[in-house]
């Protein structure tokens, strides 16, 4: 009856100098090939600083496919 939902999700850590605007969900990042869509992660947002320096974003996204 019930089905399965598989979803690969890939953290990226950027540094926040390297982007003009900060995440947003439903934002695209291309790496290796692979498109992956920014998303909120259980409603903790979509990105959270990865040092204390605020100066990484960890970025979580799921891998949408191939870049075409």
């Amino acid at each position: 009856e019930g089905g399965a939902i598989r979803t690969h999700v890939v953290d990226f850590l950027i540094l926040a100098d390297e982007l003009a605007l900060e995440p947003e969900a439903g934002d695209v990042i291309v790496a290796d090939g692979r498109r992956h869509e920014v998303m909120d992660l259980g409603g903790d947002g979509c990105w959270r600083w990865s040092d204390p320096y605020r100066q990484t974003y960890r970025i979580y996204t799921k891998d949408i496919g191939a870049d075409v």
